[in-house]
């Protein structure tokens, strides 16, 4: 799933049974996804958190300025 905003907030929520794969970026802001925290000038975060599906949902979050949350 390809998600993307030019400035804003992007909050994602996903069910706990999910295997998700989240690849997020952005030019200025924040980027915080299952505990891990990133913030700055372009920055990326990659992180998978496993569940207990054998399918994986890929998340593929960018925002120019602003703020990218995933959690379950």
């Amino acid at each position: 799933v390809d998600i993307s905003v030019f400035a804003g907030e992007i909050e994602i929520r996903v069910p706990s049974s999910a295997t998700v794969e989240v690849n997020a970026n952005t030019l200025f802001g924040e980027i915080k996804a299952f505990g891990e925290q990133r913030s700055g000038v372009g920055v990326g975060l990659d992180k998978t958190s496993p569940g207990a599906g054998d399918r994986t949902l890929v998340l593929n979050v960018s925002a120019f300025a602003g703020q990218i949350g995933v959690s379950r």
